[in-house]
């Protein structure tokens, strides 16, 4: 091999692990905005961060994280829950909750065709039944009234969604 063609090499090398770094560092900042487990947008309202044995991730929603929990068989600790009206990031502990009501931000508004090409219901979207995090009761049950759902404690919930 020539001197010239080791040079050239090493640049092209040089230069393919900087355009992998590259965008490799743009993924990482696009996932920023998407959940760790469905990919789904992250809105403000609706945000979890909870402790995974692979370190700190960001989910949608409450349900997304307990799914990701019943997948992987491991107990996750949650750090912290939005809640709905603010945005505002709070204890999980602290927080009450609507589980269940007509609202999920997750939701995707789209069926699959059957072989028929008819639409299939839906049977299992992970985000699902919804629960929203309030910081005070009389903004849950305020909720629960328009749009139905149970208002539930942390550990109420844990019990409820732990199988």
């Amino acid at each position: 091999m020539t001197r010239r063609s080791v040079f050239a090499s090493g640049a092209a090398l040089t230069l393919g692990v900087g355009t992998i770094a590259f965008l490799s560092s743009l993924v990482r900042r696009r996932d920023q905005h998407r959940c760790y487990a469905c990919q789904r947008e992250i809105h403000s309202s609706v945000k979890v961060v909870a402790d995974l044995p692979v370190g700190t991730a960001t989910f949608c929603c409450l349900a997304c994280a307990i799914s990701e929990q019943q997948q992987i068989h491991r107990q996750i600790r949650f750090l912290s829950v939005a809640d709905f009206v603010s945005g505002r990031m709070v204890e999980p502990e602290s927080a009450i909750y609507l589980a269940g009501s007509e609202v999920n931000m997750c939701h995707q508004a789209h069926q699959q065709p059957s072989a028929e090409h008819q639409p299939m219901p839906e049977a299992f979207d992970r985000c699902s039944p919804s629960i929203l995090a309030f910081t005070n009761r009389e903004a849950a049950d305020t909720m629960r009234r328009q749009h139905g759902g149970e208002v539930l404690v942390f550990n109420q919930l844990r019990v409820r969604f732990s199988g």
